[in-house]
């Protein structure tokens, strides 16, 4: 008489963390990124130090909204990833004026902002004094610094095709100084 075998319990296990590493690298590859914020440019909302976790599947079925925290390859400096918020949508009219940005004739509330008082001086920016509408496939993309934030201002509007996806959460956050902020961890954005 033959003895029934049995499975090996470490096999299996081995077996199912291969699956479960196949299928967070499948994830990561198609789904998920990350990316590293590492300048000033979108106080308070990010800080130096932070890593956000990014859907790059977030625009596939759908188009960036206004406040979206979206992720692209810097249009001035490739291989450098920018982290902006979307302001501006595709038609819209932008008006830059010393009482702040104007869409479609409506002055825009951003809470967000970093200086809830910012305003630009006159002649300081691109579209200044000048009604400029966004192209079709295209965004007004801002950071929430203004006075220390490369984007739409610099390098005009961004097209839909270089967003590379939405940062969703922030996921680590670590000051310049090695200072854990525990806190942070966790937040969507």
């Amino acid at each position: 008489m033959s003895r029934p075998q049995r499975s090996n319990p470490n096999r299996r296990l081995l077996i199912d963390l291969l699956l479960v590493l196949a299928l967070l690298l499948a994830v990561h590859l198609f789904a998920v990124d990350s990316s590293f914020v590492a300048s000033n440019s979108m106080l308070p909302t990010l800080q130096p130090g932070d890593w956000v976790l990014v859907n790059s599947l977030a625009y596939l079925a759908e188009e960036p909204e206004r406040g979206d925290v979206v992720v692209f390859e810097a249009p001035l400096e490739p291989g450098l990833e920018y982290v902006k918020r979307v302001v501006g949508l595709p038609g819209e009219t932008v008006l830059f004026t010393p009482e702040g940005l104007f869409l479609d004739g409506e002055l825009l509330t951003e809470g967000y902002l970093n200086d809830s008082d910012w305003k630009p001086e006159s002649g300081s920016l691109p579209f200044d004094g000048e009604t400029t509408t966004v192209p079709a496939g295209h965004y007004l993309v801002l950071g929430d610094n203004r006075s220390e934030s490369k984007d739409s201002r610099s390098w005009g509007f961004l097209a839909v095709e270089a967003i590379s996806g939405r940062a969703e959460v922030l996921v680590f956050s670590c000051s310049p100084a090695s200072r854990l902020h525990w806190e942070r961890i966790g937040q969507s954005l």
